[in-house]
C-alpha cells in the first residue's frame, strides 16, 4: 500500500477507510471471534430487514466461507454457528425469538446440506444455482441490499402509468423491520411527515464491474451515512424470480420493473432518490399512530431522481469513495433545492409571477409517449434546482412544464388532474425536451 501512495497522480482517499484486522490461522481465539461476529451480523440484518433478508443470501454468506470452502471447512462453520442458533441450545421464554432462531438455523442447515458434497458436480450445480440468485452486497456492512419488498408500487392502474411518477416502485423500507429481536426503543414523541435520501445502485450479479466497485461503494456508503445522513442500497436487477433475466435483457435490467422505472438500458447506474417517511401522533386515547403521507406527496417525492452512471466509459474509478461521496452530496443538494423549481400548469402561465419576470422554463414530455433519451431530460431537470438557487435572489421565475399535445393530450379546463399538464403545442415548442428563456 506504501508503494502505491508513491506513484503520481495516485489518491490514498480511495483507502483511507480500510482496517485490517491480523488474523492467524490456526488461532482459536481469533477464530471464535469471527463465528461470533457472523453470528451477531445474522442477527443484526434480522433485525434490521427480517428473516426474508438472509433467505435470499448464498449459502456460502450465509456460513461465511469462500464459495469453493473444503467439505471440512463447511462442517468446521456450520458445527460453529450452531453453537448460536441450535434450538435445543437457545434458552429463552420469548416464543417469537425461538422460532426466529429455528428458521436462521434452517437456513444454515440447508447451506450446509449443499456446500457439504463430495460429489464436485453435484457441488458446483449448487453453487451456480444459488449465483444466478448471488447479491454482491448482501454481507456488507454499510450498504443496504434491497429485496423487492422493500418497494411499494405506488399505483396499480395501467391508467396511472400513463402519469408522471404513477405506477412507480418507491422504497418503504421502514415498515420491514422484525419486532422479535429490535431492542431499540421507540421514541415517545409526536413527529411530522419526513424523508430519507437515498442513494440507490442499480446492478447486475453478472456484471464484472458490478463485482469489482463493492468494496468502494461499501467505503462510501460508511461516510455517508456517519456524515451526511444519506442511506445507500444495492438492488440487483433480474436476481428475483418473478423476473429472471433473459437473452433479451441478460442483465435484466429491462424486464425487472423496478429498474426498468429508471429508464437505463445499462449496469451500473445510479441514483439519488427519496424515501418518504410516515409521522407518529397520539389518537384520541393516548396512543401512537401512523399518519402515512398523503398520495400528492408520495407521488412528488417519487417523481425525483438524480442519476449517474459510468457504464459508458467503463471506468471502475469513477466510482472511487470520493467519487461517489461527490455524487451523493450533489443529488442531495438537488433534493434541498428542488422546490425552487415551480412544476408548471396551464394556469401558471398566465400568472403575474410568471408574465412579469425573466423566466427559465424546461418543456418535457408528460404524456410517457416520448422516445426522448431519458438520460438528456434527467439532465436537464437535474440542472434546474442549481439554476433556481443561483438566481435565488434576482428575481428569476424557474420553472418546468410536463406537456401535452393539444389532439394527442385532453386538456380539460375543468379538470384540476388536466391543468398539471400544459399544451406546448401553443407555446411554440418544437420538440422535447426543450428550454426557453
Amino acid at each position: 500500500m506504501h508503494s502505491l501512495a508513491q506513484k503520481p497522480g495516485f489518491t490514498a482517499q480511495e483507502f483511507a477507510m480500510w482496517e485490517f484486522k491480523p488474523f492467524l490461522k490456526g488461532d482459536s481465539g481469533n477464530e471464535s471471534s469471527a463465528i461470533n461476529e457472523h453470528s451477531e451480523w445474522l442477527i443484526r440484518m434480522t433485525q434490521m430487514i427480517g428473516i426474508d433478508y438472509l433467505e435470499q443470501l448464498p449459502p456460502w454468506h450465509l456460513l461465511d466461507v469462500k464459495r469453493t470452502a473444503s467439505k471440512s471447512d463447511v462442517k468446521a462453520r456450520f458445527r460453529e454457528l450452531s453453537r448460536s442458533f441450535h434450538p435445543d441450545k437457545l434458552v429463552t421464554k420469548n416464543q417469537s425469538k425461538k422460532e426466529l432462531y429455528e428458521r436462521i438455523f434452517v437456513l444454515l442447515q440447508n447451506a450446509y446440506q449443499g456446500l457439504k458434497s463430495a460429489n464436485e458436480k453435484e457441488k458446483e450445480e449448487f453453487r451456480v444455482q444459488a449465483e444466478t440468485l448471488s447479491q454482491l452486497f448482501a454481507h456488507l456492512q454499510y450498504v443496504v441490499e434491497l429485496l423487492p419488498f422493500h418497494w411499494t408500487r405506488l399505483n396499480n392502474s395501467e391508467e396511472d402509468d400513463e402519469e408522471e411518477g404513477g405506477g412507480r416502485y418507491i422504497l418503504n423500507t421502514a415498515s420491514h423491520l422484525n419486532s422479535a429481536l429490535t431492542n431499540v426503543t421507540v421514541p415517545e414523541e409526536e413527529s411530522g411527515l419526513s424523508v430519507q435520501v437515498w442513494v440507490t445502485f442499480m446492478y447486475s450479479a453478472r456484471c464484472g464491474m458490478s463485482k469489482t466497485v463493492v468494496g468502494f461503494i461499501d467505503l462510501a456508503a460508511r461516510h455517508l451515512e456517519q456524515h451526511e445522513n444519506i442511506k445507500v442500497g444495492a438492488y440487483g436487477c433480474g436476481l428475483y424470480k418473478d423476473h429472471p433475466p433473459k437473452k433479451s435483457d441478460p442483465t435484466g435490467v429491462l424486464l425487472d420493473p423496478i429498474c426498468a422505472q429508471f429508464a437505463r438500458k445499462e449496469t451500473l447506474n445510479v441514483h439519488v432518490i427519496v424515501n418518504t417517511l410516515s409521522g407518529r401522533m397520539r389518537d384520541k386515547n393516548g396512543m401512537f399512530v401512523e399518519v402515512p403521507p398523503d398520495a400528492e406527496l408520495l407521488k412528488e417525492n417519487a417523481i425525483f431522481k438524480y442519476f449517474y452512471s459510468a457504464f459508458l466509459t467503463g471506468n471502475t474509478t469513477q466510482f472511487y469513495p470520493h467519487n461517489f461521496i461527490n455524487f451523493a452530496q450533489a443529488g442531495k443538494r438537488v433534493w434541498q433545492n428542488n422546490h425552487l423549481v415551480c412544476r408548471m400548469t396551464s394556469v401558471d402561465f398566465v400568472d403575474s409571477k410568471f408574465i412579469g419576470n425573466a423566466s427559465i422554463v424546461a418543456y418535457v414530455d408528460g404524456t410517457g409517449k416520448s422516445n426522448t433519451n431519458a438520460v438528456i431530460v434527467e439532465a436537464v431537470t437535474n440542472s434546474l434546482p442549481g439554476v433556481a438557487h443561483r438566481f435565488l435572489d434576482d428575481d428569476v421565475y424557474v420553472g418546468i412544464a410536463s406537456c401535452g399535445y393539444g389532439d394527442e393530450y385532453d386538456l380539460d379546463e375543468d379538470d384540476a388532474e388536466s391543468q398539471k399538464y400544459v399544451d406546448c403545442s401553443k407555446l411554440g415548442v418544437s420538440w422535447l425536451p426543450d428550454v426557453k428563456i
